[in-house]
This record gives C-alpha cells, structure tokens and sequence, in this order.
C-alpha cells in the first residue's frame, strides 16, 4: 500500500478511483490520513465528499476521527449519521465548530473488544451502562496496556487481560446476587451459579487468570508450575483469543 499510495500522491493529476481503492484498505493509519486529505480535496461532488467524511469519523483509529472531523468542519460540510457510531475523539472539534450541541462519549472498550475478538453486540449496549465511571476508567487502562503487548509481549498481554477480567467479574457475581472480596474474585470463578448462568465466563477467566500466573510478569517463580515462571506461547494467545470471544460474547448476552 505504501509503494501505491507514494506512487498517486506524487502524481500532479490525483486519480480519485485509485485514492479511494487505498483509503478503504485503512491498514497504515499514516497514509491514509494523508490519502483523506488528498482524496476530500480532489472530489468535486459535496456529497461525495461529505459521505467520504462521515464514513471515516466512524474509523476505530482516532487519527483517522480527526483528520474527518476536521475536514468536515474545514469545509463547512454537514455532519450525518447515527451520532451514538462516531468515535468519541472527533467530537470535541465538532462541537467547537457547532457541528453537533452534545460530546459523543462513546463506548472505546466495546470498540477494542469488537476489533480484537470480534465478537458483537447491539447498538444500545455499551461497557459505559455497565461499568461505573470509576470501573470502566481502570478497565480501559488495563485493555490499552494489553492491546500494547499484544503483538509483542504475549505475557503481558494476558496478565494486562487477566486485570480486565477481574473487574468485569465484578459486575457478573453483582448480576448474579454473589458477594465476592476483592481477594477472592478468581477464587469464585468455581462458584455454581457462576458456573450455571456465566459458564463461558467462568471456564475461559480461569483459563486466562491460571496463565497469567505462569509468565513472567507478575513474578519470577511461579507457584502453578512448581517451577521458574515461562512467556506465553503464541499458540496459546492465539487459542485464548478464540476463546475470549466466546466469553465476551455470553457476558454481553447475559449482563
């Protein structure tokens, strides 16, 4: 994409078709702001451009948000859409600009959940109805840290998951009347009504707590093996991964 994309850019005439076939793949944040600049600039048609625009202020990458949001308001074009998809870090520019009266929170937990494990859910749920502010601030530090470590450290990506999970057990033994410590909350995950009304939550949390317990991170020696403590192997992350779906999927189901 990036041989392509140097390639158009540095052309004096910009092939719109081509600009648009590079801006869709989204798969280099950089380039493709630029690519949004060029193509808004190089289509004639309001409407196009407004649908460019709109389509992109929905981007997961919040780089992508602010180029759109601020070409929208640079060009005094009008903002459409279900306000409720937009990513919560463009509209501070639109409300500056008048574009919209009320700042769009958004859900930013939910938006990695969906891109990571792909799992869904509807249009009305969001982590911010179940998480208290408090809750969901610390869960979304835990979620950055680990989708950080993600490609590169795989034992402190699933210690980082390990925390995340942690705090929405919280809100799963609230859901089903089970009074926890905060030293026991992976202590309960054999708990029979966890187990009957949230058994994907429990089977695969434990999973997820019993190999943050082996890496690394937390310690040197790790008490589950007996032994010195090992790094996560990348079959092992990728299989938790499928499972995480399958677990994040029932407590969006089911809170």
């Amino acid at each position: 994409m990036r041989a392509a994309a140097v390639e158009i850019l540095g052309l004096r005439r910009i092939h719109v078709r081509g600009l648009q076939k590079l801006a869709n793949k989204r798969n280099d944040v950089y380039l493709t702001e630029h690519l949004l600049f060029a193509l808004s600039n190089a289509l004639s048609d309001t409407a196009a451009k407004e649908r460019l625009l709109n389509k992109f202020i929905r981007a997961e990458e919040q780089d992508i948000a602010l180029v759109s949001a601020y070409l929208l308001t640079a060009n005094n074009l009008k903002l459409s859409g279900n306000l409720a998809d937009m990513n919560a870090w463009a509209t501070p520019i639109l409300v500056s600009k008048g574009l919209t009266e009320k700042r769009v929170v958004g859900d930013r937990i939910g938006e990695i959940l969906r891109k990571r494990y792909g799992f869904t859910s509807p249009s009305s749920f969001s982590f911010r109805h179940v998480l208290n502010r408090t809750q969901y601030k610390q869960a979304l530090l835990h979620l950055n840290m680990a989708e950080g470590g993600f490609a590169t450290n795989r034992s402190f990506w699933v210690t980082q998951m390990d925390n995340f999970n942690q705090i929405l057990l919280f809100v799963t033994f609230r859901k089903i009347s089970i009074s926890v410590t905060l030293d026991n909350v992976f202590g309960s995950l054999s708990s029979t009504a966890l187990r009957n009304r949230f058994p994907n939550v429990a089977a695969v949390f434990k999973k997820c707590h019993d190999f943050s317990r082996i890496t690394p991170v937390p310690h040197a020696y790790a008490r589950a093996l007996g032994a010195f403590a090992r790094d996560l192997k990348p079959k092992e992350r990728d299989e938790l991964c499928k499972e995480l779906k399958i677990a994040y999927q029932e407590f969006v189901n089911k809170i």
